[in-house]
């Protein structure tokens, strides 16, 4: 056996004893997410994060590895502890004989945000029902509610996972239905219909809203936050509050009129920017098979980012950018700032350029 073999033959037995390693790891995590359940405590612990992290570099550095390598490995150990510590949660609750099943109807149930929903809640034990004016074209894996106001009467919890554009009138629809139950939207913006909300709650309607900063495709909470936003009844938002408490989730409250100012600058921006690099692109010049065979990290990253948005739907995008009415402001902030950086470039002014760059430098320094 050559030299070359032997030390292929060893690493793949460090490969083994890594990996079995880390199952032995995330048992322990899934103990200690037990433990945590027994003593009411919440997955996430910043704190201790904070200190497995410092403990991993300054091993790292005793031992001549890199920090920063100890640390990425670290944080993955930890998403994924947490991953088994929410997963252990969920069935623990699901199965808890205290525990207060809600009946959740789903408003716009078969899409793909309603389905996630569904799932979720059904994880954590409580009884679903869709209503969706889509019919399925396979049969639907939980009741389905033929009329969206009788549905309402009997549900606890109402769940809007409609279109923007639509959601106005499902709310107006439940302020005359009757319903006594908590009801919350899960849009990405907010002044569209607006205006129901606030007649629905002047109407005597438990309504609040809230936005999950994350699509259908995430399978664990963990990392993720979901906005909170009060209306005229923090109370309303203290009931949804909690229905995501036992998840992993960043639960973060804020004002429901303040929303759609931050979206424009977290969603549409970012959309925005990943829209116009993809649409450059493709305008005209080198195919991109071969822009990424030389592509660098940055390139890469912003493909990652660009080819994401893309495949997602057109009509959320549109909506997103085109009913927000902060869009006309940034867009013309956009613009200046679009402006600027041409007139930087094209008139050579490297004094200019960096002072360009150092403000944004400064953005991001900035101290919270």
């Amino acid at each position: 056996m050559s030299e070359l073999t032997e030390l292929r033959e060893k690493i793949r037995g460090l490969d083994e004893k890594i990996l079995r390693l880390v199952a032995e790891r995330l048992d322990v995590a899934r103990r200690i997410g037990q433990a945590k359940i027994d003593q009411n405590l919440p997955v996430k612990d910043y704190k201790v994060e904070k200190a497995v992290i410092e403990r991993a570099r300054a091993i790292a550095a005793s031992i001549g590895l890199d920090p920063d390598f100890s640390e990425e490995i670290q944080q993955s150990l930890i998403k994924f502890a947490c991953n088994v510590q929410e997963e252990t949660k969920g069935r623990a609750v699901a199965d808890s004989p205290s525990r207060a099943r809600r009946r959740i109807l789903l408003v716009g149930g078969q899409g793909a945000m309603g389905r996630w929903f569904a799932g979720y809640f059904e994880a954590f034990g409580h009884d679903v029902t869709l209503y969706d004016i889509v019919k399925p074209a396979l049969a639907a894996p939980f009741p389905i509610a033929a009329d969206l106001e009788a549905g309402a009467r009997e549900a606890d919890v109402i769940v809007l996972c409609t279109p923007i554009e639509r959601t106005g009138e499902a709310i107006e629809r439940l302020t005359h239905s009757g319903t006594k139950a908590l009801v919350f939207d899960i849009c990405s913006l907010k002044s569209p219909f607006l205006e129901h909300f606030r007649k629905a709650e002047s109407a005597g309607l438990k309504i609040v809203s809230i936005h999950p900063m994350f699509g259908p495709g995430v399978k664990w909470l963990n990392g993720r936050k979901i906005l909170l936003l009060d209306g005229a009844h923090p109370a309303y938002t203290d009931e949804a509050k909690t229905l995501f408490e036992e998840s992993s989730a960043e639960l973060i409250r804020l004002g429901i009129d303040r929303h759609d100012e931050l979206v424009g600058r977290i969603l549409g921006l970012s959309h925005l920017v990943s829209l116009l690099f993809a649409g450059t692109l493709a305008a005209r010049g080198p195919g991109f098979s071969e822009l990424r065979g030389v592509g660098s990290t940055t390139f890469d990253a912003q493909v990652g980012v660009s080819g994401a948005v893309v495949r997602e739907s057109p009509d959320l995008y549109f909506a997103i950018q085109a009913l927000n009415l902060h869009s006309p402001e940034l867009l013309g902030l956009f613009e200046e700032q679009l402006s600027a950086f041409s007139a930087a470039i094209r008139g050579k002014d490297r004094a200019g350029f960096r002072e360009l760059m150092e403000k944004g430098r400064r953005y991001f320094e900035e101290k919270p």
